[in-house]
């Protein structure tokens, strides 16, 4: 889905995530989702962990990640809004930082 204007105006990494969680109502919990993610991932959208998790969020696409947004897992919008959705889903469960 095409960004909106908030997320067009951000420069870095945590803005897009923080925007992305925010407009979906979960701005509540930023300073909580900000620890998982630096823990998992020290903020690199490109982080590769050892069991094949991906980007920010470290997910699994092959278990739950990509049925949500199936597009590039590094980009830090997909990401974050793929976490979003297993966060929806499933609560923070499935981040071993969580």
């Amino acid at each position: 889905r095409p960004p909106g204007p908030a997320l067009r105006e951000c420069a870095d990494v945590r803005c897009t995530v923080d925007t992305i969680w925010s407009e979906a109502g979960y701005g509540w919990e930023l300073a909580f989702m900000h620890e998982v993610v630096e823990c998992e991932s020290g903020w690199d959208p490109t982080a590769v962990g050892a069991a094949g998790e991906v980007g920010l969020f470290q997910l699994l696409p092959e278990y739950h990640a990509w049925r949500w947004y199936p597009d590039d897992p590094f980009d830090p919008a997909v990401n974050a809004r793929a976490a979003l959705g297993l966060r929806s889903s499933s609560g923070w469960g499935p981040w071993s930082c969580a």
